[in-house]
């Protein structure tokens, strides 16, 4: 079993490392990929086996092996896209400033009972630039920013890319476990399945395989 364990694991992890270097410089995921795992974790433990000794707790062990696999490959896409994203430097321009002391304002009017008339009916999911703010709620941003002066305006910018970056720090972990769990579509639930049986078949069966 210890063999059979390895043989599966170093298919796996060739599969898992694969799969997450195409989804991440490639920009996309390709689905049967993840079958292809299936198959090296297969193949990996019919390396480490002789043919006498595959039955069905050799596979049932592939299989296991298999769907971690793909798991792991795509848990790791998401983990490199995010820390990438994490690496970036932050862009603080004027106007993104001034989004963030409108949004302080629509809190205070808001915390005091007032209304939002929002210039679209509802607000964007997105709300950083003038556009997205009602031009009331605009000005009085923007004359908070002009009352700070070009040295309280530099602070505040410092501010708030502290402040994005702690942000982001704390949220990471759990935007990478939403990202992984979003990742799984009906596609790859097949495919997830076809890399399961495969390697249960080629982990249990006595049958040749000519890659072998």
């Amino acid at each position: 079993m210890s063999r059979a364990l390895l043989g599966a694991v170093v298919g796996g992890a060739v599969g898992a490392v694969i799969w997450a270097a195409v989804s991440f410089y490639g920009n996309m995921e390709v689905g049967w990929i993840a079958w292809g795992i299936g198959v090296l974790v297969g193949l990996g433990v019919r390396k480490a086996m002789k043919p006498e000794q595959l039955n069905v707790r050799i596979g049932l062990l592939a299989g296991a092996v298999a769907l971690l696999a793909v798991a792991v490959g795509k848990y790791a896409s998401v983990y490199m896209a995010i820390e990438s994203a994490r690496a970036q430097p932050i862009t603080m321009t004027d106007e993104l400033a001034i989004s963030y002391l409108a949004d302080d304002v629509i809190k205070e009017r808001l915390d005091s009972g007032g209304e939002v008339a929002w210039p679209h009916g509802e607000p964007g999911e997105e709300l950083d630039s003038e556009d997205d703010y009602p031009a009331d709620v605009w000005a009085e941003g923007k004359s908070r920013w002009s009352e700070m002066g070009p040295g309280g305006q530099g602070e505040y910018k410092v501010k708030l890319k502290t402040q994005i970056r702690e942000n982001f720090d704390r949220f990471a972990p759990e935007m990478q476990m939403q990202g992984f769990a979003s990742s799984f579509e009906a596609i790859d639930l097949l495919f997830l399945g076809l890399a399961v049986y495969t390697a249960f078949r080629l982990g249990s069966s006595t049958v040749a395989v000519k890659a072998t």
